[in-house]
């Protein structure tokens, strides 16, 4: 059966005098011709601007739907089944799908032959992680999207040893064409995905490459709210967790941020929190304490090597005396290191402390060390009376009754005095002693030499005396010398006039 109008005038459909459908004129093939058009009442004159137009007329139905409906026998054909695509009324455009079934869009693929591949996916009746309905959800080359917007990028068989990677979200302004805030996939290598983000790579752009901002209520800006503005958490099996709360499990094994110019690794932070600065950080090293600086002196400072930084890598600054405790100590103390390089608290309350204990493996100078005292007191103080200054080849084990006690042995070469005192000042005395028994006492072998040397002029005050009272002249054998037999000695005796005499009281 054929309709045909083989003058050039439309083909017309009415209904209860109502112009329904109408296949417009137009001589051979113009464009115009033999477009439909479909409403409800069609004006006179109407020229439909598609293939096919759909067109409402009438206040009556502003509300009503302009649409075209797809049903089958599985879908049904009432007012709720099937899928139809339209407007309303108003003007608002609706694709509707009244089956609890995705919609999908499809195109070929040509890195991939041509396949027609599933660009878009809008989830619908399928049951996510958790137990959600992912209802809504979007796949980008994803057909089963288990988040709300779930984004697969397509495969590619990279053979070159340099791989590279494939945006998958990228943000920029009109105004700045070539900048942009993105997310990419770096590969390593087929089948390594790596998400990363990334910034301005406009050279004609100036400034931050990539900034980051934390913008917070003031209701949540209260001192009582300790939750940290920003967060950066690290965990494990949230994705395949059935778990309702969707919960995090803590990861412990894993290196969780690395700062690193370009290939080298210079700051290493694992999951437990513990933290590596210095340079060329070797990624599988075991960070051993809380913090960890590797450092030399060629580590340059500013930035430039020219401004060489300290050897130890860490500079504190501001810190003077009168700066108050942040938190309290276990006492007044030093920072110091030990024989493995940490970092640790020394009670300066007990001055042992600051060398070797005796009880500790010993760590000799390993060069000559000065202590200027810059018009101030180097002071040993001992409360209890049994402290002691032993020099010398002595050990912790030595015990002697004498505050200070030093020891030379046959291998002190050079060092035969134990103590050397000068006092250079015109009115200087050399050594001035004191006690209670004895001032000074002196002993030695009278084989091997003597208990006392002078060189010089000796001058004793005795209260008590030797042979009386004042000045006492020693005559010894020790103090004299070219010792000779006086002839006459009883002739010269009888001479002098012998006096008897009392010392007044």
């Amino acid at each position: 059966m054929q309709i045909r109008h083989n003058a050039n005038q439309p083909i017309i459909t009415y209904t209860n005098n109502f112009q329904r459908i109408k296949v417009s004129e137009g001589g051979g093939v113009l464009t115009n011709a033999g477009r439909i058009s479909i409403g409800n009442s069609l004006p006179n004159g109407f020229v439909p601007r598609d293939r096919v137009h759909l067109h409402q007329t009438g206040v009556a139905h502003s509300a009503g739907f302009t649409a075209i409906r797809f049903t089958n026998d599985n879908t049904g054909t009432t007012a709720t089944d099937g899928s139809h695509l339209g407007m309303l009324g108003s003007g608002t455009f609706y694709l509707r799908q009244f089956e609890a079934l995705p919609i999908i869009f499809e195109s070929p693929d040509v890195r991939n032959a041509g396949t027609m591949t599933n660009w878009m996916h809008i989830s619908n009746g399928l049951t996510g992680f958790g137990g959600y309905s992912t209802d809504g959800y979007v796949g980008l080359n994803e057909d089963s999207a288990m988040f709300h917007l779930d984004i697969k990028t397509p495969f590619k068989n990279l053979t070159s040893p340099s791989f590279g990677g494939e945006l998958f979200l990228s943000c920029r302004t009109s105004d700045v064409p070539y900048s942009r805030m993105g997310m990419l996939n770096i590969a390593g290598g087929n089948g390594i995905f790596s998400a990363t983000l990334f910034g301005n790579m406009d050279s004609t752009q100036t400034g931050s490459g990539l900034n980051t901002l934390a913008v917070i209520h003031p209701k949540q800006d209260s001192s009582f709210n300790l939750t940290p503005v920003q967060r950066f958490i690290v965990g494990t099996d949230w994705e395949y967790n059935t778990n309702a709360v969707d919960a995090i499990s803590e990861l412990e094994n894993r290196n969780a941020f690395s700062w690193q110019n370009v290939g080298n690794v210079k700051m290493l932070m694992n999951a437990k929190g513990r933290v590596r600065i210095g340079n060329s950080i070797n990624l599988s090293d075991t960070i051993k304490n809380r913090l960890v600086i590797t450092s030399s002196t060629i580590d340059p400072g500013l930035g430039v090597s020219t401004t060489v930084g300290g050897s130890s890598g860490l500079q504190f600054t501001n810190l003077i005396a009168t700066t108050p405790p942040l938190a309290t100590n276990p006492g007044t103390g030093i920072l110091s290191v030990d024989s493995a390089g940490n970092v640790i608290y020394v009670d300066a309350s007990n001055f042992g402390k600051l060398g070797n204990l005796c009880d500790s493996t010993s760590n000799p100078l390993i060069a000559n060390y000065e202590i200027p005292l810059n018009n101030h007191n180097f002071i040993f103080s001992d409360d209890f009376g049994t402290g002691q200054i032993l020099m010398g080849d002595v050990s912790c084990s030595n015990t002697t009754d004498a505050r200070v006690y030093i020891r030379n042995n046959s291998n002190s070469s050079g060092l035969q005095k134990g103590i050397f005192v000068e006092s250079l000042d015109a009115n200087g005395i050399g050594g001035d002693f004191g006690g209670n028994l004895y001032g000074i006492r002196a002993a030695a072998p009278v084989s091997a030499g003597y208990a006392g040397w002078f060189n010089g002029d000796v001058y004793i005050n005795s209260p008590t005396g030797l042979s009386g009272v004042g000045v006492v002249t020693v005559s010894d054998q020790q103090f004299k010398t070219n010792i000779n037999t006086i002839a006459n000695a009883t002739s010269i005796i009888q001479q002098l006039g012998v006096k008897f005499h009392k010392v007044v009281p």
